[in-house]
């Protein structure tokens, strides 16, 4: 940012900058973005973005909205009186209650940092099994589409299913057009990936009117399947946990 650009013109730049790195890596969260914009300030903001940075609980779009009412064109204020006008009226506006997961107040789950941090961690800090393995995220005949907004595993192909059952009580399905659809059966899906190795996907439900085959991710963590996602391709860690057993997700090398 050049000193004596408005805010308003480095914060086009600074959002087209993000959805220019998102095309081509991974997308950056709004933790991240947040510590870039505030990094990428001049003088003139520096005293309002230390503010915004010791703020419990900032949100990117708070900052956006606290920076462009304290525009440092604006001469007729000094940074420290700009600086706490943005504090104060962050403060009127935050949230009193009780977060649901750290019991602490002042913040909702949703903008909770110790349940954020937690989550992370819980990615990396399991004792994995050294084995790893690739799938293709493209959609075709024989591919299968990991998809994070999944609630069950599905398919609409029957002969890819190794057993087959009826479901104890009806599984309804809501799709993306709002239609809600049954499953008419359930099962385990043999499946053989890129690199040769064969996994065995338990629980997937045979759906006729869905296109293709989704693998759910929160189907997989409740597995203790970790999964993450590359720019085009998906890895999935199965986690060797002490408190449970073997995972349900079986593989075997082919």
């Amino acid at each position: 940012m050049e000193s004596g650009t408005r805010f308003a013109v480095h914060v086009d730049q600074f959002k087209e900058i993000v959805l220019q790195m998102e095309t081509i890596c991974e997308p950056l969260d709004e933790t991240r973005q947040l510590v870039f914009l505030l990094g990428s300030l001049t003088d003139e903001y520096r005293m309002i973005s230390t503010v915004l940075e010791s703020t419990p609980n900032m949100t990117l779009a708070y900052a956006i909205q606290a920076l462009s009412g304290v525009d440092a064109s604006d001469e007729s204020s000094s940074a420290e009186q700009k600086a706490f006008v943005a504090k104060k009226s962050y403060d009127k506006r935050r949230f009193n209650g009780k977060c649901f997961y750290c019991k602490k107040t002042g913040h909702k789950e949703t903008e909770c940092r110790k349940k954020k941090a937690d989550e992370e961690r819980g990615q990396v800090a399991r004792d994995t099994s050294d084995y790893a393995f690739t799938a293709t995220s493209a959609m075709g005949k024989t591919e299968w589409l990991v998809d994070s907004g999944a609630s069950s595993h599905m398919t609409s192909v029957r002969d890819k299913f190794v057993s087959m059952k009826e479901p104890k009580t009806p599984v309804r399905i809501t799709i993306v057009d709002g239609k809600k659809i049954d499953a008419v059966a359930m099962g385990t899906v043999g499946l053989k990936l890129m690199n040769g190795t064969s996994v065995t996907l338990s629980d997937v439900l045979y759906i006729s009117e869905v296109e293709g085959n989704l693998i759910s991710v929160a189907k997989l963590a409740e597995k203790d399947v970790v999964t993450q996602f590359s720019k085009d391709s998906v890895s999935f860690a199965m986690a060797m946990l002490p408190s449970r057993g073997p995972s349900a997700v079986e593989t075997s090398t082919s």
